[in-house]
């Protein structure tokens, strides 16, 4: 795997498996952890890297179930990812920004409303609301959109139990009021304007329930802008981050 910045490979053995993880050394003026999808690894965030100083400290982290760490046969509830998440950040001992795409985001969003240590938040087309799946549960659109996320994960090598788990629309620890409202950190909310997964209605959802966060809704964007708008991205994501050192 190759990046923009000079990465060193690390792993992280937790009560759940072993977690591999990215670790770039900048000048440690402010540091970025990377939180990626459902059916993702840390190769999702290459095209972002081109567009961030290599001064950063970033850390990316291939979820449990994802990438090069360990998929063991579990139920993928949301905990076990917030758990892994906090024993990570405790080990690194880093006070850092939360970058997380949709099932990143998620795990990004109930670690910070424990009142975890953070510098800040970033979610982009985040999932994990109760309200999006109560709406879409048992759908055409939604079952469709299952099948096809379990077809493309297993045919890039990722575990079909793993995805099925998490696609599970009943899952415990989603997001209600008072998981947002818990939420004290500086908060920016990225979403793509032609979301096809996760409707831009949900975006304002966050908004109004993390007090004080700024939402950014990118044109032509769908669901996965830190890959097909990079520049943008990165722009909204370093003033973000400059505004709340």
């Amino acid at each position: 795997m190759e990046y923009s910045h000079d990465f060193e490979r690390k792993a992280l053995d937790t009560e759940f498996g072993k977690i591999h993880y990215f670790v770039h050394k900048g000048r440690g003026d402010a540091c970025l952890l990377l939180l990626h999808g459902l059916a993702s690894s840390s190769k999702t965030w290459e095209r972002l890297l081109l567009h961030l100083p290599e001064s950063l400290d970033i850390c990316m982290l291939d979820l449990l179930g994802h990438g090069a760490s360990d998929a063991p046969k579990l139920e993928y509830n949301i905990g076990i990812q917030v758990k892994i998440l906090s024993d990570f950040i405790a080990r690194e001992r880093i006070n850092c920004y939360l970058f997380g795409h949709s099932y990143g985001g998620w795990i990004a969003a109930s670690y910070a409303s424990k009142g975890c240590q953070a510098k800040g938040l970033i979610l982009e087309d985040s999932s994990g609301l109760k309200a999006f799946y109560e709406e879409v549960r048992g759908t055409k659109d939604r079952e469709e959109y299952k099948s096809t996320v379990i077809k493309r994960a297993r045919s890039a090598g990722s575990e079909g139990h793993v995805v099925s788990s998490v696609l599970n629309d009943f899952q415990e620890g989603q997001l209600e009021d008072a998981e947002l409202s818990a939420i004290k950190i500086p908060t920016l909310i990225i979403w793509g304007e032609d979301d096809n997964v996760i409707d831009r209605k949900f975006a304002k959802v966050f908004e109004s329930g993390i007090g004080g966060s700024v939402l950014h809704i990118i044109k032509g964007a769908r669901h996965t802008p830190h890959y097909a708008h990079p520049k943008t991205v990165a722009k909204i994501l370093l003033d973000f981050m400059a505004s709340h050192k």
